[in-house]
């Protein structure tokens, strides 16, 4: 498999973890820094649909923030998700052609990028889909390096900046399907279904992508306590919302609160996805127990044990030690 034979980098997923972890729409201008040399660029992430043989540019800017000039070559990578976060691993070296969801086999050359001090440029990058493509998701990471550097070495991912390019091609193909891998209620010792306190704790939902294209998830996560719903938080609300690509997972985390010290609690989650919308829903019962209700609670067991064992001991001794007492006295 392609896949199975590309190099990935841990330099690469520490460089688009923070590009995914800060990203923002397009439309808002989000830039990201990079702190190694003084790069800047513009959107970090687009998303965008493109139909069979139809093309588009995607508009890309690059800032040179140093007092240097900077000659910048434009490299672009396919990458795939890795983990449950999503993270996005660059697949650096590939070999016999792309892999099933590369949107880099679409984009035109690029040309190196010439930039004065404190200079920003626009990259247009150009996008052709051909009529043949099936339909699915694809993306591709348009990264800006030195031009003096190996595109393929590993240093390159240290000294470069990217902007995320994910492409949806409606038509005949297209898979959507979502599904719920796990959901529970967690906190920092793990998923549980009974917790001694009600702080931290979190629900998580994991999603699998079985389907060919990337999915944003939307809903909301319910706790009701009896009949009571006394929590509504909403999940992915971000802009851009998280995506789960093809072929892997990826969980959301949403903090739970207005629990109490102690009681049962139903958590429920609405999800839904898709073109269509399609719905997905899960539920789970927790119990919340706190400490001092424990120590209450061994205290009252101790009590009832002592009433049951120890007082009639207790009695007994007392009453010969009386009678002891008394028929010391008559002898007197």
């Amino acid at each position: 498999m392609i896949l199975r034979r590309a190099t990935f980098s841990i330099a690469a997923v520490t460089l688009l973890l923070s590009l995914m972890s800060t990203a923002s729409s397009a439309a808002a201008g989000t830039t990201q820094v990079s702190s190694s040399n003084g790069l800047r660029v513009s959107p970090v992430r687009t998303e965008l649909t493109i139909y069979p043989g139809q093309s588009k540019t995607v508009p890309v800017y690059v800032t040179n923030a140093t007092k240097t000039p900077a000659s910048l070559q434009v490299i672009i990578d396919d990458f795939i998700a890795r983990g449950d976060n999503g993270t996005p691993a660059l697949l650096i070296k590939q070999s016999n052609g792309y892999n099933p969801h590369s949107l880099k086999q679409f984009i035109a050359p690029i040309k190196n990028v010439l930039l004065a001090p404190e200079q920003e440029s626009l990259v247009n990058v150009v996008i052709n889909i051909p009529k043949s493509t099936p339909g699915g998701g694809y993306y591709a990471a348009v990264r800006f390096a030195p031009a003096s550097i190996n595109a393929t070495h590993n240093v390159t991912l240290a000294a470069s900046v990217a902007s995320l390019i994910l492409v949806k091609v409606p038509g005949p193909g297209m898979k959507e399907q979502l599904d719920l891998n796990s959901f529970n209620v967690s906190n920092s010792s793990g998923p549980s279904r009974l917790f001694f306190g009600s702080n931290g704790l979190s629900a998580i939902v994991k999603f699998e992508n079985t389907g060919n294209v990337q999915e944003e998830p939307y809903g909301k996560i319910e706790v009701q306590s009896g009949s009571k719903t006394i929590m509504t938080k909403v999940i992915n609300n971000v802009t851009p919302p998280g995506s789960v690509l093809p072929g892997s997972y990826r969980q959301f985390s949403v903090p739970l609160s207005g629990l109490g010290s102690f009681g049962k609690y139903t958590v429920n989650g609405y999800f839904g996805y898709g073109t269509s919308g399609q719905l997905l829903s899960a539920s789970t019962t927790i119990y919340v127990v706190a400490y001092w209700i424990i120590i209450l609670a061994v205290i009252v067991l101790f009590l009832i044990i002592f009433g049951i064992w120890g007082m009639p001991k207790v009695f007994r001794y007392w009453y010969k030690r009386s009678i002891r007492s008394t028929k010391h006295k008559e002898y007197q």
